[in-house]
């Protein structure tokens, strides 16, 4: 089966710091040889004190397979089968190359920068962040392409040149020589490289939100998103990979936008034509070399020569991939330069081509694709010469499918993003029978090179198909009147897993359904889209209603805002589910500091709600309105808000609302000061947090009861409190409650006579908050504000800034070492008034 997906191995990988080193552990092999994947694999696998079944457990492996790894049954892992099991271990960046360089050579990794190397002029050196290195590695090497991708290397690294735009047809090789100039220039981005994909968007205005999401970057309310962007690029050395921008070249000035006011970045992007910015510099991508003409004889050059032309090797490449045993000869040579000719050298084209080798020889294929090209050229003569070639390709191909192969790729090209099978089954069989499953279809699809599998080795394999070959499939679906129904499908199908996925965002499985729907929101945008365009707002509504809380706890803030707002600007939906919405899009608008619009959308919400006897939307509407009036600074009309609400939950025993209101009261009544109604009120609330497996409430409450310890001067329990904190929400992930943990134990450290540690743990979470574009948002802030202060007038100017700048440059594993000698001492009967903090 010819392999074209480009699993990424870089992505979600954390450093982490292990007492054994890379260089220790693979300087175990043998004596003159370098350790095996297997032997490294066992070795990690055992310093982690996992068993085989635990490991495959954590990866979502089998124990058959991991145990061939290990015994060295099977040699040449998948790159996603080396990213699971990276993750699962936990390894650096640094272990992560080693481990990638002894399975697949060809996929090695960009090593990270080491404590020893030297930074870049003008920079200071710190660890890459978890972005730096989350490009599609490709499974095959790049062929042909040396000129090209010395001029994109010479480009980038002149001071002068901030944006290069590769240019050219579909096909034509843009994405796959982007991500090799990536390869080629780690060294020169110490702060990373991020590949960010524009394909599924349509929307200019969310071109911010992806590049955001590829640098970690979480929207937090308040600010514009492109403020938060700006923020954490401008003093950094990064490289933006913004690839497929043709079809978002509205959003092109926000790429200037980020230029002027990012000094070190650098941005490289791809699209069929330039962006026409100024400073912009083009680099055209030719199609791959061809063979030179016959010469005067009527004869080719020697089969040796034929087979180092970059057509002809790519061509034979993949067909080999498809036929083990096809070669160049004397007797296809001939045919083979023809095939490569009339495909004017396109790497798509050609891997089209050669998928059908096991099926026609060169000398059958030839006039079929001379045959097809006549054909469609006839009815294309406006489109440009290469593009009518590719186009061509992909009729010839289509034409070759069965009739339910056909339907079944037409209706393949309405997911944005990708698919699973369970997806396909879905949308797939709407407009009508296929006769035949998916799966089977799917596996000829992909055989044919007409879609692409990723993550085979996961329980829930991707599947999709390369921008261009998308754009002819959806040509196909408007020409055979089946769109609407297939559309319409698609927004029930992801429809069921918003609402599916709504009741458990809330629950144990949050972690596991939040990765889930970040995977599929393009899909999500894709529904969402139609069903506004064609006026069906109940879909929408439900849409919207569904994911608010994946959009508040993934950073995804305004756009979430932007869909609610636009779906409800509709009508005709019924009214329980208009309401749903409105307090959706009143919690939107209260995170963005827009009080005056969260008051309009939560009183709306509770005069609907009365009306028609919703009291569980009455109750989330005036726990709304009491976050409002607490943001406000309103405390005596937050306190009735939420005594309202509490009444209703407690009515209706719905034990969600519930914890959500005593938790809101908790932290009322600690800013009041009444320490002791506030620890009842949170221990409370958590306990209810525990019960209903809502581990993002949890955390944010164990932060809250670290506050009102350490209020009381308790700093055992405040320490205690926020360790746990600490580590639940980064299990979960969520870095609001990381960052509030960290600053809240350097607030410990540094009324327990340790400064240093202080001084650490504040630059650690301060690289957070930076990351996510907010600051802690403590329970008590006044409780925190001097923690600085003191720290500094402890340690002097230099001596803090030290300590701060190596805790910033850190990884979060790295602060394990502090957290762990970090020593709670009891309050002192006398304190020097140079340490005594305020406290409230």
């Amino acid at each position: 089966m010819l392999r074209l997906s480009w699993d990424t191995i870089g992505a979600g990988l954390t450093r982490s710091t292990t007492t054994v080193s890379v260089m220790e552990r693979t300087a175990r092999a043998a004596p003159g040889a370098p350790a095996t994947f297997g032997q490294l694999l066992r070795r990690h696998r055992l310093a982690t004190g996992l068993s085989q079944e635990s490991l495959a457990e954590r990866a979502g492996l089998s124990v058959r397979g991991l145990s061939d790894l290990e015994r060295g049954a099977r040699r040449a892992p998948r790159p996603e089968t080396i990213r699971l099991i990276a993750v699962a271990l936990d390894l650096s960046a640094a272990e992560m190359t080693v481990l990638v360089e002894a399975a697949r050579p060809d996929l090695a990794l960009p090593p990270p920068l080491g404590p020893n190397a030297e930074p870049s002029a003008g920079f200071p050196a710190r660890s890459a962040p978890a972005h730096a290195w989350r490009f599609p590695l490709p499974p095959t090497p790049l062929i042909g392409r040396d000129v090209e991708l010395a001029r994109i290397v010479h480009l980038l690294r002149l001071p002068d040149v901030r944006l290069v735009t590769l240019t050219g047809p579909g096909g034509v090789g843009k994405t796959r020589l982007a991500i090799a100039a990536a390869g080629e220039m780690h060294a020169d981005f110490a702060d990373g490289i991020a590949f960010v994909d524009l394909a599924p968007l349509r929307d200019p205005g969310l071109i911010t939100s992806a590049i955001a999401k590829a640098l970690d970057i979480r929207e937090t309310g308040g600010r514009p998103l492109l403020d938060l962007l700006v923020d954490y690029a401008r003093e950094r050395r990064l490289l933006l990979i913004l690839d497929n921008f043709e079809r978002l070249l509205a959003g092109a000035p926000l790429i200037s936008n980020l230029l002027m006011r990012c000094a070190h970045l650098k941005v490289l992007s791809t699209s069929r034509v330039r962006l026409r910015l100024r400073g912009e510099r083009e680099a055209p991508v030719p199609p791959l070399a061809l063979p030179d003409r016959s010469s005067a004889d009527g004869s080719e050059p020697p089969i040796e020569q034929l087979a180092n032309v970059a057509a002809v090797r790519l061509f034979v490449e993949r067909a080999a991939d498809i036929k083990p045993d096809f070669a160049l000869t004397t007797t296809n040579a001939a045919d083979v330069v023809a095939i490569c000719r009339r495909l004017d050298g396109l790497p798509l084209a050609l891997e089209l081509a050669a998928a059908w080798i096991k099926l026609f020889p060169p000398k059958a294929l030839l006039p079929r694709l001379e045959a097809r090209s006549l054909a469609l050229t006839r009815g294309a003569r406006d489109l440009p010469e290469r593009q009518q070639t590719l186009r061509a390709t992909l009729a010839w191909s289509h034409d070759l499918l069965t009739p339910p192969e056909q339907r079944l790729f037409r209706r393949l090209s309405v997911f944005a993003g990708g698919w699973t099978l369970e997806g396909a089954e879905a949308v797939a069989t709407a407009a009508g029978d296929l006769d035949f499953e998916p799966a089977e279809g799917l596996a000829q699809l992909i055989d044919k090179s007409l879609a692409i599998a990723f993550a085979s080795d996961a329980a829930s394999p991707r599947f999709a198909m390369y921008e261009t070959v998308r754009e002819f499939a959806q040509e196909r679906l408007h020409e055979s009147g089946e769109a609407d129904a297939v559309r319409q499908a698609h927004a029930h199908c992801f429809l069921a897993v918003a609402e599916r996925a709504e009741p458990a965002l809330a629950g144990a499985e949050q972690g596991i359904w939040l990765d889930q729907l970040e995977v599929e929101h393009p899909n999500f945008r894709a529904a969402l889209r139609w069903s506004t365009d064609r006026g069906d707002h109940e879909t929408a509504l439900r849409l919207c209603a569904a994911l608010s809380r994946f959009w508040w706890l993934r950073g995804h803030l305004s756009e979430g805002r932007a869909w609610l707002e636009r779906a409800l600007a509709g009508s005709g939906a019924p009214p329980a589910i208009v309401v749903k919405a409105m307090v959706e899009a009143g919690y939107h608008a209260y995170f963005a500091f827009d009080q005056n619009q969260a008051t309009r959308w939560y009183g709306e919400a509770l005069a609907i709600s009365q009306t028609i006897s919703d009291q569980v939307a009455a109750a989330r509407a005036l726990n709304g309105l009491g976050n409002v009036a607490r943001q406000r600074g309103e405390l005596d009309q937050a306190a009735a808000h939420y005594g309202e609400a509490l009444t209703l939950a407690r009515r209706l025993d719905d034990q969600r609302i519930i914890a959500q209101v005593l938790g809101n009261l908790g932290f009322l009544v600690a800013r009041r000061g009444d320490l002791a109604e506030s620890k009842a009120l949170l221990e409370e609330n958590l306990d209810l947090a525990r019960r209903l497996g809502d581990r993002a409430h949890e955390c944010a409450t164990l932060s809250a009861l670290g506050d009102v310890a350490l209020a009381a001067d308790e700093r055992a329990e405040a320490a205690v409190h926020y360790r746990a904190g600490f580590a639940l929400s980064r299990e979960i992930g969520d870095k609001f409650i990381i960052a509030e943990c960290l600053s809240g134990l350097a607030s410990v450290a540094v009324r327990s006579s340790q400064p240093n540690i202080a001084a650490r743990l504040l630059g650690t979470a301060a690289a957070i908050s930076e990351a996510i574009g907010a600051p802690p948002d403590h329970t008590l802030p006044d409780l925190h504000r001097e923690t600085d202060a003191a720290t500094r007038r402890i340690l002097g100017d230099e001596a803090f800034h030290l300590a701060f700048t190596a805790g910033h440059a850190r990884s979060l594993s790295e602060a394990d070492t502090d957290l762990t000698v970090l020593a709670p001492a009891p309050p002192p009967t006398h304190r020097r008034a140079s340490v005594e903090l305020a406290k409230r």
